[in-house]
């Protein structure tokens, strides 16, 4: 579908979702090996679920067809803003996230791995923090396309 809609948290997710089964099935299907363990970050942890067969396909769906409804009615499409922060370390992306709050929420929400931190927030916030993590020397700084 058109990337406006695609990029909806309601839609994302169990698109998703969808991809990393769909993925697995295909891995399988060609007598790729089977894991000893499974592990998933964030909506992530659906898939493994899903994967390792402690929980229906079915029931995942529902589950993160929710999630993302719950997501999208907690800010409103255009008010909310993601970004990523690469090559700065969490308390320099905090500090940022603290210089461009200006009585607005922007915070670091998903700590990826050294030196990836994901901000959420207020989009103008947002936007500010990455020019601060800009001037802080971050290797890049960008919005993602997602509603909230």
């Amino acid at each position: 579908g058109p990337d406006e809609k695609l990029n909806q948290t309601a839609i994302t997710q169990p698109a998703l979702l969808t991809a990393g089964v769909a993925a697995w099935r295909v891995w399988r299907s060609e007598n790729g090996p089977a894991a000893r363990v499974m592990a998933g970050h964030s909506l992530g942890e659906y898939t493994a679920l899903v994967c390792a067969e402690a929980m229906a396909f079915d029931d995942a769906v529902r589950i993160v067809a929710r999630r993302g409804e719950l997501m999208q009615e907690a800010v409103a499409v255009g008010e909310g803003a993601m970004a990523a922060i690469l090559g700065l370390d969490d308390a320099q992306v905090a500090a940022a996230c603290a210089e461009a709050a200006d009585g607005q929420v922007v915070e670091p929400v998903n700590f990826n791995s050294p030196g990836q931190v994901v901000i959420a927030g207020h989009r103008a916030a947002v936007e500010r923090a990455i020019a601060a993590a800009q001037a802080r020397r971050a290797k890049k700084a960008m919005i993602l396309p997602v509603s909230v």
